[in-house]
């Protein structure tokens, strides 16, 4: 018969004790936040403010509930990309009147918490690294005031491009050759060269 998620899939998951399936890329990819992605175009699409709801509630008992060095810093590079990527899908949207009172204060606070733990545990190399530092550098292009003086940007494109060039082939494959983790350092640099035309750089 099919097991009981407990009590991690109620409306206030119990992000730290729930009983997960076990696997540990479940848990990872829950961490990383990918399904605000979903909650960000469904808002987008049907105007229903459940959608921003559910997206803020798990945001605040995700914060109320794990500390900030709980994941692998690749996982925090993730989730500091998919929340700012998520908070400007439903501020894009039409039917957006703004967070619920105190939750962007919350929200931002603790990407800042993440910015600067992440900053300070970068991976050493490869695919992680490349996506922690577009997390930074994303980090420092939406939020001004997590960056006032331009030196996370600056650091996060001067440490990608250094990246580019020590983990791409002569003939443009990624070294470690895997096609995954390819298109995912070809996603993130393309998605770094459009955002640097975005914002002039």
């Amino acid at each position: 018969g099919l097991r009981s998620p407990g009590p991690f899939l109620l409306p206030e998951p119990d992000w730290r004790r729930a009983t997960l399936p076990d696997d540990a890329e479940w848990r990872i990819e829950v961490a990383k936040f990918y399904f605000g992605l979903d909650l960000a175009h469904a808002f987008h699409e049907t105007a229903e403010p459940r959608f921003l709801a559910a997206w803020e509630r798990l945001v605040r008992a995700w914060i109320g509930a794990v500390a900030v060095d709980a994941d692998p810093s690749d996982v925090i590079g993730r989730r500091i990309q998919n929340w700012i990527y998520a908070w400007d899908g439903f501020a894009s949207a039409a039917a957006f009147r703004g967070l619920s009172p105190g939750t962007g204060e919350i929200l931002l606070g603790n990407l800042a918490a993440q910015v600067r733990h992440l900053r300070a545990h970068l991976s050493a190399e490869q695919n992680h690294r490349t996506l922690e530092l577009y997390a930074l550098a994303i980090a420092a292009l939406a939020f001004p005031v997590l960056d006032p003086d331009g030196e996370l940007l600056r650091f996060a494109v001067a440490a990608l491009h250094e990246n580019l060039l020590a983990d791409v082939l002569p003939d443009g494959v990624h070294r470690e050759r895997s096609t995954h983790y390819h298109m995912t350092t070809l996603r993130t640099f393309l998605g770094l060269r459009e955002n640097a035309r975005r914002f002039g750089l």
